[in-house]
């Protein structure tokens, strides 16, 4: 239903059709209860000792699930558009979402502090090509560009999946590229940065869609709370 309101939306932005008729002004889809995705930060140093042989696929799958966590989790696909003289700016990334460049949400720019621990992995790429990860090339068409970010995603997930596993971490296979973001924003949380500031970091609109990223608070934690009472 996401899917058709947004076809919908877009239909009447390009003024296809008209919105005399728009299904969802009175119908509105339910948020749901997602599933939380998130490694706890014990499990995340763990992945970042690991030392998979270098230039190995599992190698440069690690380096873009660090990184993805280190810069507020960067989706993939901003990731591998990173360009060396475009977005690399001194000591910031600098870069705006794709999720967003076509719409009419806000494109102020994403701005990030390029950390001792960030430049570490840029350091692991050489300046030669454009493109900061070894991923895409110059004039792709945008469906190749699309089939091989899908690919590599998935490749992405295996080996991370393989390599927690190894590690004794639980859940391992379920564990996707998608939960550096996740485990960023509960890491915060956990740490007590508030909600208002990961939202920020995040790039969100709003709160409500940050809470959705946030897994739960571990019970012990939610226990301890007592001592505050008394």
């Amino acid at each position: 239903m996401r899917t058709l309101r947004a076809v919908y939306n877009k239909a009447i932005a390009e003024e296809i059709i008209q919105d005399d008729n728009y299904p969802f002004k009175k119908y509105k889809i339910k948020t749901g209860n997602p599933s939380k995705r998130a490694l706890t930060k014990e499990d995340m140093i763990k992945l970042m000792n690991s030392n998979p042989k270098k230039n190995s696929r599992k190698w440069h799958s690690l380096n873009y699930f660090i990184f993805s966590y280190l810069t507020r989790g960067m989706n993939f696909k901003d990731m591998v558009l990173l360009k060396w003289d475009d977005n690399i700016l001194g000591d910031r990334i600098v870069y705006i979402r794709a999720k967003t460049a076509n719409t009419k949400k806000s494109l102020d720019p994403n701005i990030i502090k390029i950390e001792p621990e960030i430049q570490n992995i840029l350091n692991q790429y050489p300046k030669a090509n454009d493109f900061v990860f070894p991923v895409l090339e110059p004039d792709l068409p945008p469906s190749t560009v699309r089939h091989r970010i899908k690919n590599r995603l998935k490749k992405i997930s295996k080996d991370i999946s393989e390599i927690a596993d190894e590690l004794k971490i639980i859940h391992a296979d379920k564990i996707t590229f998608y939960w550096a973001r996740h485990t960023y924003a509960t890491t915060l949380k956990r740490s007590g940065v508030s909600t208002a500031v990961i939202s920020e970091a995040l790039g969100h609109n709003s709160e409500a869609t940050t809470k959705a990223y946030l897994d739960k608070f571990e019970q012990t934690e939610i226990d301890n709370t007592f001592k505050h009472l008394i």
